[in-house]
């Protein structure tokens, strides 16, 4: 089963310094693991670094810019616990929480 096309949330992801600092307006990079293009265009300039969000995505696959990666696309960070699963209208399957 691919999750390709898939709604992904992250709860409680705290931002670090260097993923701030190696942001673009375009993407930032959550947890080394994760290359999260941004919904809204930069949007890193309204981060901060310690904080933690809920973030949410879609999954693009595989990232062809390091192996072992994934890109999300569409991410938007909100503020932690803002985002509770299931939604209203969806279930597990179509908004897994990692």
């Amino acid at each position: 089963m691919s999750f390709n096309g898939q709604v992904f949330v992250f709860k409680n992801i705290m931002i670090a310094d260097v993923s701030l600092k190696n942001a673009t307006e375009d993407y930032i990079w959550v947890q080394s693991m994760i290359k999260c293009i941004f919904l809204e265009r930069g949007s890193a300039s309204k981060l901060k670094a310690g904080q933690k969000y809920d973030v949410v995505g879609v999954n693009g696959g595989i990232c062809q810019d390091y192996s072992g990666t994934l890109v999300f696309d569409g991410c938007v960070f909100l503020p932690a616990g803002a985002v509770q699963i299931p939604a209203e209208g969806a279930s597990a399957l179509t908004l897994p929480s990692y």
